[in-house]
């Protein structure tokens, strides 16, 4: 049997960016970071908004605890070493933790495929590498989605942005 893995890098990130990969593959989703920055929740909380969101896209999950305010990018690669995969999937954009995973990815993982998160302030995601949902897909996003209560009323833009529409690789030249 083949062994995937989707590495993301803050509960919620797999489910704005990668939903239609877990819906489809169903890799062993690994969060790397737990929240210690957001004062209206916790990392407790966050992770059971993900354990939810998972289990409504049919993948299990697992938790790497990293502090989000304290880890480095080494701590980041040695925590992913363990992970042995035929399939890997990790992202990339503009925030540091999401570079670190993209860049670590190329390094320990053979030909792993990179989703994008958004570069830059403007909640705005586009490759060549689209990924287009089907009706279906959409609607089980949506409700994935609406797993974390968290994160829907303080940052709601980076719902908006994303419900409903593509999804998006990159290539190692487009990093």
């Amino acid at each position: 049997m083949k062994t995937k893995v989707l590495f993301a890098p803050h509960n919620d990130d797999e489910a704005l960016f990668a939903s239609y990969i877990i819906y489809e593959e169903k890799p062993l989703v690994v969060i790397c970071f737990d929240s210690y920055i957001q004062p209206w929740t916790n990392w407790r909380e966050r992770r059971e908004e993900s354990k939810k969101a998972m289990n409504v896209l049919g993948a299990k999950v697992e938790f790497l605890g990293l502090n989000d305010k304290t880890a480095t990018k080494k701590d980041l690669e040695n925590a992913m070493k363990k992970y042995k995969a035929d399939k890997v999937w990790a992202c990339t954009g503009s925030h540091k933790h999401h570079k670190w995973l993209g860049d670590l990815a190329w390094k320990l993982f053979p030909n792993p495929w990179i989703y994008s998160t958004y570069n830059g302030d403007d909640l705005h995601v586009e490759t060549m590498w689209e990924i287009m949902p089907t009706f279906e897909e959409r609607e089980i996003k949506k409700v994935t989605l609406s797993c974390y209560k968290s994160q829907l009323e303080k940052n709601k833009p980076h719902f908006d942005a994303v419900i409903g529409g593509s999804e998006y690789y990159v290539s190692k030249a487009d990093m």
